[in-house]
C-alpha cells in the first residue's frame, strides 16, 4: 500500500501480489537487475528452509510485497494514478485484485458514506503487457474521475425515458459509446494511445445512432471533440432516440393504439386492408390512416374484422 501522504492511496490484493511477483521474476518485463531476481528465489527458499508451516505463509505474504516494490510492479500503477489529480483525495482509496479473464476486467466506484473505494479488476499478466495496462489503466481511471468530478454531475440513478427495460437498455448501450469516445478523445489530446481506433468508433457510433442525419451525428460528434466540460446528462441525451417519444405519424416509432415500439408499420392500405382500418376507427374514431398502426394491432384488428364477416 503507498503510505506517501501526497500520493494515492493503493492496495493491492494478495492473490494479486503473488502472482504479479513471479511472472515479473519469470519474465523480467521491467527489466530489473538480474542480482535482485536472484536474491528474491534465494529469500523465497530460506522461507521454505527455515520456518515452521505456521510462520510460513506471513513470511511468504512479506516477502511477496517487498518484491512488488523492487521489482517494479507497483510503479507501473502508481506512474499511471497519479497523473489523476482527483484521486489523490484522502477520501479515495485505489484496491488492485485479480481476476481470471477479459470478461471479469472492469473498474468500479464504491460509495460508503464520504469514502470512496475505486476496485480495479484485471488480469496479472497485464503487467507483462505494457500498452495494454497503461491504455486500460487509463481510459478506466479517466472514467471514474468523470464520476468523481462535480463538474460531470453523475448519478448511477439519472432517469431515462425509455418506454421499457429493452429501451432503457439500448439508452445505457449509446451512452456508453459515447463516454468511452469523450474519455478516449481526452485521452488523445493528452498524447496517450489508446486500445480503441478513431475508426473502431467511428463505426460503433455511426451504427449505433443511425436514426439520427447525418448532420445530428457530425453535431454530437464535434462536442464530443470540442468539449472538456461535458456532463452526463449531455450525453444521455443525445442518446436517446427522439423517435422512440413519437407515433408512426409523427415519424417515430410508437403505434399511437398500443403505444409500443414498432421499426416495421403497416405501409400498404390497399382495398382490403381498408376495412380493418374500418374496424380501427370503429373504436378509435380519432385516428386516421396517416397515424399510423403497428403489425401486431393490424393483425388483431383484422382478426375482428373476418370475425364479423
Amino acid at each position: 500500500m503507498k503510505t506517501n501522504q501526497n500520493s494515492p492511496k493503493i492496495i493491492f490484493e494478495s492473490s494479486f501480489i503473488e502472482e504479479a511477483v513471479f511472472l515479473a521474476a519469470k519474465y523480467n518485463t521491467n527489466k530489473i537487475n538480474d542480482s535482485i531476481i536472484q536474491k528474491f528465489h534465494e529469500d523465497r527458499e530460506n522461507i521454505y528452509q527455515n520456518t515452521t508451516t505456521e510462520e510460513r505463509e506471513l513470511a511468504f505474504e512479506t516477502l511477496y510485497k517487498e518484491y512488488l516494490y523492487k521489482l517494479k510492479i507497483s510503479e507501473i500503477f502508481e506512474s499511471i494514478i497519479s497523473k489523476f489529480v482527483l484521486l489523490h483525495q484522502p477520501n479515495v482509496i485505489l484496491y488492485v485484485k485479480k481476476v481470471w479473464s477479459k470478461g471479469q476486467e472492469d473498474t468500479e466506484l464504491f460509495v460508503d458514506g464520504d469514502l470512496r473505494t475505486v476496485c480495479i479488476a484485471l488480469m496479472v499478466n497485464r503487467i507483462l503487457q505494457p500498452f495494454c495496462i497503461q491504455a486500460i489503466l487509463r481510459h478506466d481511471l479517466m472514467r471514474i474521475c468523470d464520476m468523481l468530478d462535480p463538474k460531470f454531475q453523475y448519478s448511477p440513478q439519472i432517469r431515462l425515458d425509455g418506454k421499457s427495460e429493452l429501451e432503457n437498455n439500448l439508452i445505457k448501450d449509446r451512452f456508453r459509446i459515447l463516454w468511452d469516445m469523450y474519455i478516449d478523445i481526452r485521452l488523445r489530446k493528452k498524447g496517450y494511445s489508446t486500445l480503441k481506433s478513431v475508426e473502431d468508433y467511428q463505426k460503433a457510433f455511426q451504427r449505433s445512432f443511425f436514426f439520427l442525419k447525418n448532420s445530428e451525428r457530425e453535431y454530437i460528434y464535434s462536442k464530443l471533440e470540442g468539449c472538456d466540460d461535458l456532463m452526463q446528462i449531455d450525453m444521455i441525451n443525445w442518446a436517446q432516440d427522439a423517435r422512440s417519444i413519437k407515433t408512426l405519424g409523427e415519424g417515430g416509432l410508437r403505434c399511437p393504439l398500443c403505444d409500443f415500439t414498432c421499426y416495421e408499420p403497416i405501409k400498404d392500405w390497399s382495398d382490403e386492408k381498408l376495412r380493418v382500418a374500418e374496424a380501427v376507427k370503429e373504436e378509435h374514431p380519432q385516428w386516421t390512416i396517416k397515424q399510423g398502426i403497428c403489425p401486431q394491432c393490424f393483425d388483431l384488428y383484422s382478426c375482428k374484422t373476418k370475425v364479423k364477416v
